[in-house]
């Protein structure tokens, strides 16, 4: 098929029906149906800042909240929580293409964000000092001995597709993301030679 037809065909939407329903003393009680949308992977896009990034093959992340459950004077369940700081920690995983391709993509990535969609779907300053890299001679980064590896302060935008094909995006996004450790290896399957990261980030937001 011609890349021409593909590009005109029509989008397809995955709504599924749904139902207000509630629970009374006599029993359920239901309200109007009404469409709702399941997303999937094919549907979404990833963006380190302004860049989108077509290498990401997985990404995942979860939230913790702090909390310490305080107990009163002969009490076997806790009578208050207390709620602490929060941070985001996961991690992501790209093909490899080339050694220095996080490199490049993370000094693309500082700074300030632009708007997409009427939304300003990243907003995180650089806030680090960027290390200056030497470069050996095959052209390849040598590591700084005295500085962070990567000291790039980013914002991860996942923007899962639009609502319904005339619709907004649908964003998931991660503020203030510091890339922590990497691992890469070598195997025998014969598929391709990944990278994995973990990071952290500051904060997270969601734009409908």
């Amino acid at each position: 098929m011609a890349r021409t037809d593909v590009d005109t065909r029509p989008i397809y939407t995955n709504f599924v029906k749904g139902y207000s329903k509630h629970k009374t003393k006599d029993g359920y009680t239901f309200d109007s149906a009404f469409f709702k949308r399941y997303y999937s992977n094919i549907d979404a896009e990833i963006y380190f800042g302004n860049e989108y990034v077509e290498e990401v093959v997985d990404i995942n992340w979860q939230i913790i909240q702090g909390q310490m459950p305080l107990f009163g004077f002969n009490s076997y369940v806790y009578d208050e929580v207390a709620l602490g700081s929060r941070i985001i920690q996961g991690q992501f995983v790209i093909n490899f293409t080339s050694p220095n391709y996080l490199f490049k993509l993370l000094e693309t990535a500082k700074g300030d964000s632009i708007t997409m969609s009427g939304y300003n779907v990243s907003k995180t300053k650089e806030e680090a000092v960027i290390a200056e890299r030497k470069t050996d001679g095959y052209k390849g980064i040598v590591l700084p001995d005295h500085a962070p590896i990567w000291p790039q302060q980013f914002d991860i935008d996942v923007v899962f597709g639009d609502k319904t094909p005339q619709g907004t995006p649908v964003h998931v996004v991660l503020e203030g993301v510091m890339i922590k450790d990497s691992r890469m290896g070598l195997g025998v399957s014969g598929e391709p030679v990944m990278e994995i990261y973990s990071f952290i980030a500051k904060d997270l937001k969601t734009v409908e």
